[in-house]
């Protein structure tokens, strides 16, 4: 588990990556790159999810991108770089941080003179020719609207005369100035892109309108006029063929200036209310019939949306006299937003329950009342209430509409709307929401931007309401109305008196932030529990510690969240304060009733924590739950019986914690008598009137999950069974034992990896439990199940294979049985036997070898193990069956499926003791477990060469090996390796390591690990070579020979011997061998061997590498002529790549130039 999350680095990391930008943005401006702008983009990019980082940064950041970028809008530089200009790259930089930030902060940087507004508009006209991006067209829309607030005339500050505006039906005025006539060009030009720079145009449009010289123009009028045209447009002739051709975006772009125009407090525009409400009118009613549709469209949808809601707001602005009914146009607005909530698309939700809340704020107290009842009595539709409780049933409501109306009264809430006695159903409601959780029919989880709302509205509220108002709301009321007191079961419960509702909504915030399965709701709730406690002080109990644990960065992680968070805030004050609410939401759909099997693994974990607090009526109401549940509810029952397992141990866990305790004492008493009623009332679950009914086809039938009932019936059973050893306890007049344990052969017969996985420790503990001579009964009855149809040894009967490995040690007095279980492993580990069953095998001896194992304090479920290799033929046989793991290369379909063996022998030979070199009985097997872990250190694949450096390190104690993937692909690595074995006294371990390397040098990994193997073998070989030094001439020639041997007793390996020719033949071209020609080496032999490795063979990277080491061994007097009378011969070779290759190698050895006839036919 890692310690902090990437948003903690982040802000650690804010400081450096804002300074790295810094030094990078006079490079970008100077030289622009492709490659420096992705930079700079890919370090503001993690900002996206935590952008108030930026702010106290913008400041320095800012003022040098916005010098820059209007240095080259003055000078009209078009300093362009690999593929981009500047300008370019800097808008790109401005649009990020737009987008990052929002628009508001990052315009308020921007030059607001306005002699900068020609310089603008021409640099725009002059490149606005197909060679602007997207993102710079957008910058300057959005730099043209901020500099055209400018408070002068415009006329006074044109230069140049207008061009053609080619948009004959707007009528502008003949006295319009020429740079408002350019400006407006612009706008409507981008106004129907479909990208942002559309909202950017429309807001210049907007600001155009606005500004007083162009009203005295009536400009607002011809516009207006215009936007309406085109969008009622139905092949009127009054149109102009420009418009005619307008698109879809265009009228999007239209519906975007109307709404920023109507949101406005300009009087003028009050007299366009009429019209644009009419056009609304006949859009909500269908009347327009056209090839666009504004319903149609999200986007366009939104656009009409907020128009709509502006509308609205004109309406009830109390100066405005329109002919039209106001209160008609505000209700029929409201009765649309409402429809609005439960649309499909979530902007369109979120943008209708701003606006109505913006609305509402504008309305009487009398109609927001109403308002609000409406929004409340819309989330009782399609709820019913279920059970004898009256829970409610929320399975059949539509979660959209509940988002939208949630975040409605969220945003009510923001904008302090609604009055006091409207507060206990609203909180009743959000409570609702902040729990919601509905299943698609496929299954998948959906709600959790209910639950997100809900965490706005409780944060909303507890900022805009005082303590004092809070203190009005009794707990009580928010059950009132449904009569359903479920919400308050858990906040409340085991209170003497009605707590405060801050004390409520903290409980459900709490569980929320511990148990919600997104991490945004979790840390929403974090951060609304923040707002309650310190908005309202002395309300909460323990409030202060309570926000220090509940940390928004530690609720991050989920796991960490409900075990750890969970439990700490569970301490706090008495156990119904915080403890008991979240007992009972664990036992709900975010704990034990999860659709995520880890989760529920986490679930049952964060209960049996929460009992080692508090324990009274945790099994009562966890029973009373499995006994309820429908017999389909699979991933429940799992949840609850591994939650019953959780109990059991952590019980256990206590009792064995004073164990040193002397026995008079009360408190040893107490504890024995609690594990001993406890394991006693487990153990009866699983009597014939228990409230477990299993059969067989619970545990073999596809379609009632067997892993799942396997799994958890295992871990219950392992737990009592430690429990009832612990306690000592006969288990023959136990009720319920007996019927457990006949479903212990149906447990053992999974062979799944979940199953296979505990199966193991239920082995170890019922063995434990179990007298002396039901012990020996069991491991025979398991062996003999095991020898069961084993003619061809595949998975099956692997539960009972790792069941004997995990219970060898206890079984100590009877070798027969010892060496049974040996011999069966040992057969297991053969080429015969399929791969999964070679890796189950392996597993099982690693528990052989973990030995029985001694209980260290306070960790009763992971015990330390006491390392042991039995004596003599035994351990000789596991020494072995490991060997042939380590060796295995079976390659199939799949690919290389050995490395799952050879993976599986490195975990299993890490068990072995760490003194095993010292043992005389393994002194001469020591050697090969050495070589071959030093072998696998070194070859090809990642995980294999990390585990085996691992397994170095714990069998030899050599802390000097990297450990990390990074690591051992370095050439640091490959070094080290090569160095102290090459030069160690082992000239097995050398040749083993040799066997492994030439699979990374010779060319079957990747680049980097090629490049790094082959460099370090380069620099250990010519380091040790001295020209003045016979011994060490004498190491590197006892080196090659080893190579050499390797290279002999592979030539029927395909695996090694091809790379082997590779790594050879690079070490000719890096003149390594040639230094050998001093000495006495047998370089026929050499030739012998490259011949022999390509004999009739039809591989063509194979014939390939031996071409190359041919090269090498022409240089070699003694072998010249022998290599080059074979390359002759291998002119007529059937395969062209082949004689192309000869021809070049007998060139590059002879430079007879008449090769170059054969070169073209070759």
């Amino acid at each position: 588990m890692v310690d902090d999350d990437d948003d903690v680095h982040l802000q650690r990391a804010s400081s450096a990556i804002i300074a790295k930008i810094l030094r990078q943005l006079p490079k970008l401006v100077r030289k622009p790159s492709s490659t420096r702008l992705n930079s700079i983009l890919g370090q503001l990019e993690p900002f996206q999810g935590d952008p108030q980082l930026l702010d106290i940064y913008l400041r320095d950041l800012l003022p040098v991108i916005v010098t820059a970028y209007v240095k080259q809008v003055e000078n009209s530089i078009v300093s362009q770089g690999d593929s981009i200009t500047a300008a370019a790259a800097l808008s790109k930089i401005l649009y990020t941080l737009c987008k990052i930030r929002g628009e508001s902060p990052i315009i308020g940087y921007f030059y607001n003179e306005a002699h900068y507004l020609e310089p603008f508009v021409s640099y725009f006209e002059q490149r606005d020719q197909g060679l602007l991006s997207w993102e710079e067209r957008y910058v300057l829309l959005l730099w043209l609207s901020h500099l055209s607030l400018a408070p002068f005339d415009l006329q006074s500050i044109s230069t140049n005369s207008a061009a053609d505006l080619d948009y004959q039906e707007l009528a502008l005025s003949q006295k319009m100035s020429p740079i408002a006539v350019r400006i407006l060009r612009l706008a409507l030009k981008n106004l129907s892109s479909s990208s942002r720079e559309m909202k950017a145009a429309a807001k210049l449009l907007a600001r155009l309108c606005v500004r007083a010289d162009m009203k005295d123009l009536q400009l607002p009028n011809s516009l207006v006029r215009w936007a309406l045209l085109a969008l009622n447009h139905d092949s009127s002739k009054e149109v102009s063929t420009h418009s005619l051709h307008s698109s879809a975006q265009r009228r999007m772009g239209l519906l975007t200036y109307l709404g920023y125009l109507m949101s406005t407090s300009a009087r003028d525009v009050y007299t366009f209310v009429p019209q644009v409400y009419e056009f609304c009118q006949q859009q909500l009613d269908g009347s327009l019939k056209r090839d666009f549709s504004v319903m149609s469209s999200s986007t366009a949808k939104r656009a009409w949306t907020k128009l709509l809601r502006n509308i609205a707001l004109v309406c009830l602005s109390p100066e405005v006299e329109i002919a039209l009914d106001s209160s008609a146009i505000v209700e029929e607005a409201i009765g649309t937003l409402l429809e609005s909530l439960g649309d499909k698309e979530t902007p369109i939700r979120i943008t209708a329950s701003k606006a109505l809340s913006i609305i509402t704020m504008k309305l009487p107290l009398e109609m927001v009342e109403e308002v609000i009842q409406a929004i409340l009595d819309s989330f009782d539709v399609n709820v019913f209430q279920t059970g004898e409780s009256a829970q409610a049933d929320l399975s059949q409501v539509d979660s959209s509409q509940w988002h939208g109306l949630t975040l409605t009264l969220a945003q009510l809430l923001f904008r302090r709307a609604p009055p006091i006695d409207q507060l206990p159903k609203i909180l009743r409601t959000l409570l609702r929401a902040l729990n919601f959780e509905q299943r698609s029919s496929t299954g998948v989880a959906v709600g959790a931007n209910v639950r997100d709302a809900a965490n706005f509205g409780i944060w909303s509220l507890s900022r805009r309401y005082t303590p004092g108002e809070l203190a009005l709301v009794d707990a009580a009321s928010i059950c009132e109305s449904s009569g359903d007191e479920v919400l308050l079961q858990d906040s409340m419960h085991g209170f003497n008196e009605r707590p405060c509702i801050q004390q409520v909504l903290a409980a459900e915030l709490l569980a929320s932030a511990c148990l919600d399965p997104t991490g945004n709701i979790r840390r929403g709730s974090s951060a609304a529990l923040q707002e309650l406690v310190g908005r309202h002080p002395d309300t909460v109990h323990e409030g202060i510690s309570l926000v220090q644990i509940v940390d928004y960065h530690a609720v991050g992680l989920r796991e960490r969240a409900m075990v750890e968070v969970g439990s700490a805030a569970a301490a706090l004050g008495k156990p119904s304060v915080y403890l008991i609410p979240l007992f009972h939401h664990l036992l709900r759909w975010r704990g034990v009733g999860s659709g995520d099997t880890m989760v529920r693994s986490h679930a049952a974990r964060a209960i049996g924590c929460l009992s080692s607090i508090y324990s009274t009526g945790l099994f009562e109401a966890v029973t009373l739950n499995l006994k309820a549940i429908k017999p389909r509810d699979l991933e429940r029952r799992h949840g609850l019986l591994l939650s019953l397992a959780a109990l059991v141990d952590a019980t256990c866990e206590r009792y064995l914690e004073q164990s040193s305790v002397q026995d008079e004492q009360d408190p040893m008493r107490t504890r024995y008598r609690d594990l001993l009623s406890l394991t006693l009332k487990t153990w009866a679950i699983f009597s014939h009137t228990g409230v477990i009914r299993l059969s067989d086809r619970d545990f073999t039938s596809h379609a009632l999950r067997p892993e799942l009932t396997t799994v958890a019936v295992t871990t219950l059973i392992t737990s009592l069974a430690r429990a009832t050893a612990a306690l000592g306890l006969d288990v023959q007049p136990t009720p319920g034992v007996n019927q457990a344990l006949q479903l212990v052969p149906l447990c053992l017969n999974r062979s799944d990896e979940a199953s296979l996985a505990v199966t193991p420790h239920m082995a170890r503990a019922l063995i434990l439990m179990l007298p002396g001579d039901g012990r020996l009964k069991s491991t025979e009855s398991w062996l003999a199940q095991e020898q069961k149809g084993n003619s061809r040894i595949t998975l099956n009967q692997s539960g009972y294979v790792l069941a004997l490995g995990a219970v060898f040690s206890h079984i100590d007095g009877n070798e027969a049985v010892q060496k049974s279980i040996v011999d069966m492993l040992y057969r297991r580990c053969g080429d015969r036997v399929e791969v999964e069953a070679r890796v189950i095998a392996l597993r099982s001896l690693g528990w052989v070898l973990m030995g029985k194992g001694r209980r260290s304090k306070g960790a009763w479920r992971t015990a330390e193990p006491t390392r042991g290799l039995p004596r003599g033929e035994l351990g000789q046989n596991i020494i072995q069956a490991i060997l042939l793991g380590l060796d295995d290369y079976t390659i199939n379909e799949r690919g290389d499926v050995g490395s799952l063996v050879r993976m599986q022998a490195l975990e299993t030979l890490e068990k072995l003791p760490q003194d095993l070199g010292s043992q005389p009985d393994y002194e001469k097997v020591y050697e090969s477990i050495c070589a071959a872990s030093r072998r696998l250190s070194v070859e090809k694949l990642d995980k294999v060469r990390l585990k085996a450096s691992h397994v170095f390190t714990a069998v030899l104690g050599q802390s000097s090996l990297s450990l990390r993937l990074q690591s051992v692909s370095s050439y640091h690595h490959f070094h080290e390796v090569l160095q102290s074995s090459f030069w160690g006294p082992s000239q097995k371990i050398a040749a083993a390591v040799f066997e492994g390397f030439v699979t990374s040098a010779g060319g079957g990994a990747s680049e980097t690990i090629v490049q790094n193997a082959r460099a370090a073998l380069v620099d250990v070989l010519s380091g040790k070579w001295s020209e003045s030094s016979p011994s060490s001439q004498a190491a590197v020639l006892t080196i090659c020979n080893i190579f050499l041997g390797v290279m002999r007793q592979s030539l029927d390996n395909e695996r090694v011997l091809a790379p082997m020719l590779n790594t050879l033949g690079f070490l000719f071209d890096a003149e390594i061998f040639q230094r050998l020609m001093i000495m006495d080496f047998k370089w026929r032999n050499l030739l012998s061997l490259v011949q022999k490795a390509h004999y009739k063979s039809s591989s063509i990277p194979k014939i390939l590498a031996a071409i190359t080491c041919y090269r090498g061994l022409a240089e070699i007097d003694t072998t010249r002529e022998d290599v080059l009378r074979k390359l002759r011969s291998m002119l007529k070779h059937p395969f062209p790549k082949v004689r192309e290759a000869v021809v070049e190698t007998l060139f590059i050895v002879t430079q007879d130039d008449q090769l170059k006839a054969f070169a073209t036919t070759a």
